[in-house]
């Protein structure tokens, strides 16, 4: 499939995990930074910043936990990232070589059961969330979400980029807005939760914040792999960092102010 040079494909992924040949490499370094940033620029991460509340750590502690666990855990994830753009194949089919054709079955499993259950927190979280704000019916969001995350699926690079700056555009302002009224004290605190240093809970916070984005390791060629192949490894790799990395920092931080000044335990219903 052809495309003109700096045109769009609308139509449905035909590539699914095959290589992408030079002539379909229409992807920009650039668009690496809001792709990732968007892939943790939503409510399930604001429920990781409720980790180290839940042992009794402090906010200032559980942000800073929080964002040296991500600083971590997306170092494993941006440096794959620039094997995309050379090979041109999703992180697992690469894989191949280091465990075998048959050998990587077994890192294809492992990797399966994780996005399996990303995809049942989010979807409960989404569910129990929506219905406790605004009494949505719980299966009937959870059936939604999957059908909506399956056509993703199938129509692919192209969708994925596209739909991800439409909730960009919508996400912003609400975060924006909720961080600044953080900031200056505009949200008053009924149920502050007391908490100091512990160090379960800081390494606790730490561990779960780190293998938060370490999760992206398995996937992250999936999406770079459509850039040129003469794309440079370092802005790659600095493209991804940054976006995966910003967004985690900071809504893992408004997580911990939430469970920490407001007493929250559902990470939906606080926003």
């Amino acid at each position: 499939m052809s495309r003109r040079k700096g045109c769009a494909d609308w139509s449905i992924e035909r590539n699914s995990i095959d290589y992408i040949p030079d002539s379909e490499r229409h992807g920009r370094v650039i668009d690496q930074v809001p792709f990732w940033f968007l892939g943790n620029f939503h409510f399930f991460t604001i429920a990781i910043g409720f980790v180290g509340p839940s042992m009794g750590l402090g906010f200032g502690f559980t942000a800073l936990a929080g964002a040296l666990g991500i600083l971590f855990g997306t170092v494993f994830v941006a440096f794959h990232a620039s094997q995309g753009a050379e090979l041109g194949l999703p992180q697992m089919i690469q894989s191949r070589a280091q465990f075998g054709y048959r050998g990587v079955v077994v890192v294809l499993i492992g990797t399966l059961f994780t996005f399996i259950g990303f995809n049942v927190a989010d979807c409960v979280l989404m569910a129990h969330g929506l219905n406790g704000v605004l009494g949505w019916n719980q299966s009937t969001v959870i059936i939604s979400a999957s059908i909506g995350g399956a056509l993703l699926a199938i129509y692919g690079h192209d969708w994925l980029h596209r739909i991800f700056r439409w909730c960009f555009l919508l996400c912003l302002p609400l975060y924006s807005v909720l961080t600044v009224a953080i900031a200056l004290r505009w949200i008053p605190a009924p149920h502050p939760v007391a908490g100091g240093f512990t160090a379960i809970g800081f390494f606790g916070q730490f561990a779960a914040s780190a293998s938060y984005n370490i999760t992206y390791a398995p996937s992250v060629s999936d999406y770079s792999r459509y850039l040129p192949r003469n794309s440079r490894p370092l802005a790659i790799v600095a493209a991804v960092y940054v976006g995966a990395a910003s967004s985690a920092i900071w809504l893992i931080a408004v997580g911990a102010w939430l469970a920490t000044r407001l007493g929250a335990a559902d990470g939906l219903v606080a926003l």
